[in-house]
């Protein structure tokens, strides 16, 4: 019986806590963009991620977004600058509205998606 209720207690336990094991925080933001294509861009600190018109968060902070001329990462044509620094170079990708590269960074320079085309510059 002993064993029992301790089981039930650790379950209610885990029941208690598992929402937020793995829950972004979406509370102190330090910014929160203009909606586009349906979603938002929100920074924390150093990173930003997206949110959509309900406030749920559906791309995680990253660190890898490309900031724009407006100051804050976009989505053009449904995919979104990345940026990655591999021995002091900037390369350029592309991720989806579900955060997943589409196009691993491997342009020196690249723009957003305009009418479904973006130039890029591969070295």
């Amino acid at each position: 019986m002993k064993t029992l209720k301790f089981y039930l207690l650790l379950l209610s336990v885990f029941i208690a806590t598992s929402g937020n094991i793995y829950a972004q925080d979406l509370n102190n933001l330090d910014k929160i963009a203009p909606f586009n294509e349906g979603i938002a861009a929100i920074q924390k600190g150093d990173l930003w991620g997206f949110i959509d018109d309900q406030g749920k968060l559906v791309i995680n902070f990253r660190e890898d977004l490309y900031i724009s001329s407006e100051g804050y990462p976009v989505f053009n044509g449904g995919y979104c600058l990345i940026h990655k620094e591999i021995e002091g170079i900037l390369y350029y990708g592309y991720i989806n509205k579900k955060g997943v590269t589409i196009i691993e960074p491997q342009y020196l320079a690249a723009t957003s998606f305009e009418n479904g085309l973006a130039r890029v510059i591969k070295h």
